[in-house]
């Protein structure tokens, strides 16, 4: 038996998910169950307030756990969202399209 599950995301401190802030395994919404008992979790990031459109296109697909090997965890896939086609495929890292650093915490730097 093979189950797939989507989990909502928790709003992070720190730069917010629409606008490419870094996925975590404690993100996902809901029980913390979910992160103890998938075998495998993913992340998609993706910057969709990017004034460049080839970022706003650019897709992050991170690794967050692999159980079964753990070889996996932290491997990081790029892809880029073609209109033509309505694919995803595979692209360079998003430096090339400019800032796209993981500038997401769970400590808050505001003076309030």
């Amino acid at each position: 038996i093979c189950i797939y599950l989507v989990s909502h995301l928790a709003t992070p401190e720190g730069k917010p998910h629409e606008e490419g802030g870094r996925v975590m395994l404690r993100h996902f919404k809901g029980s913390r169950a979910i992160g103890f008992w998938t075998h495998f979790a993913f992340g998609l990031e993706r910057n969709t307030q990017a004034e460049n459109e080839a970022e706003r296109n650019c897709t992050t697909f991170r690794v967050l756990k692999d159980r079964f090997t753990g070889q996996s965890n932290g491997q990081v896939l790029y892809y880029s969202y073609d209109h033509a086609s309505g694919r995803l495929l595979n692209a360079d890292a998003p430096g090339e399209y400019g800032d796209f650093a993981d500038e997401s915490s769970d400590v808050s730097t505001s003076d309030y």
